[in-house]
């Protein structure tokens, strides 16, 4: 067997074999905003028992390397032995910065798929735009479009913006049984299937969510009727998540959360601890991982914008 160090091949069996990743796979693919990509710090999960079993076996013949090393050659035979352990340990090499390689690419798809599936994330949510959720209408046994629609225009009036039942594209009942929700004074609820109503105008949706009053500070207790965004499975499901994970303020926890909302496309959630502390731009369970597991992973500015460390 005999390489040639210049064209980098090697020859088997009368055929030239190439060693070099790039000559037989050819570069990674060039994209346009690769920069902006982070790149791995470690090797691509998927490929780290393989990367450290070829660090091993690199390692390994390092050190046969070196024991050959330390005696002189007596014979032809261990001359030739010497000239194949480099031979093998230069493959290696070659093999290990392929590997990198892989590490590399692998991180870069990996990112890109993360990229994809927040793009599509925030387009569903953004197509639910001139949406909103109406929770606590009374439903009645034989209720038709004709009566939802002045119940529903009407409780959205009470933002103190004027709704009309032809300023509304579209309005139905969700599907779903009653369900039986416990007050703080220990009595319970009946809460009604929801709504959902879509406008014609998103500036009037917008205001209407902005001025409905889902709280009556008055009275110290939630409206019976309340207005949210109208959110995707994504973001409602996200948010759920986040009130499992510290509870509610009746559980009298410091970092119990005071209340999620979603904010904007660009915003996405927003979350308000029992401690006043206040985070948004969360599209993704990581985003508030981030916020959540302490300053170390970063620090929360007055707007609520989470600058993270390195």
């Amino acid at each position: 067997m005999a390489a040639n160090s210049n064209s980098r091949r090697v020859l088997r069996n009368g055929r030239s074999y190439s060693t070099d990743p790039y000559e037989a796979f050819g570069p990674p693919p060039s994209l346009p905003h690769q920069a902006q990509i982070p790149r791995p710090a470690m090797p691509f999960p998927g490929n780290q028992q393989l990367s450290s079993q070829i660090n091993a076996a690199g390692d390994t013949l390092s050190a046969i390397r070196s024991m050959l090393e330390s005696v002189p050659p007596t014979s032809q035979f261990e001359s030739n032995l010497f000239n194949c352990m480099n031979l093998l340990i230069a493959q290696f090499s070659e093999i290990k910065d392929w590997q990198r390689r892989v590490d590399e690419r692998s991180g870069i798809t990996a990112c890109l798929i993360s990229e994809m599936k927040l793009a599509t994330v925030k387009t569903e949510q953004y197509s639910r735009r001139d949406c909103v959720t109406v929770t606590g209408v009374p439903k009645a046994e034989d209720e038709t479009s004709e009566d939802l629609g002045p119940k529903v225009a009407s409780a959205l009036s009470k933002s103190g913006v004027p709704v009309k039942v032809e300023e509304l594209t579209a309005f139905h009942r969700n599907q779903g049984k009653e369900r039986q929700v416990k007050l703080r004074d220990g009595t319970t609820k009946t809460i009604p299937p929801t709504i959902t109503v879509k406008f014609r105008s998103v500036n009037q949706k917008d205001e209407v969510v902005k001025n409905y009053k889902n709280f009556d500070h008055s009275k110290k207790k939630p409206n019976d009727i309340q207005v949210y965004h109208s959110l995707s499975q994504h973001y409602a499901k996200l948010r759920r998540q986040i009130i499992d994970f510290y509870g509610t303020p009746d559980n009298g926890q410091d970092k119990a959360v005071k209340w999620v909302r979603y904010l904007s496309p660009s915003a996405g959630l927003a979350v308000k601890l029992k401690s006043e502390e206040f985070v948004k731009n969360i599209h993704v369970w990581s985003d508030f991982l981030q916020f959540a597991r302490g300053k170390d992973s970063g620090s929360i500015v007055s707007d609520g914008t989470m600058i993270l460390n390195g």
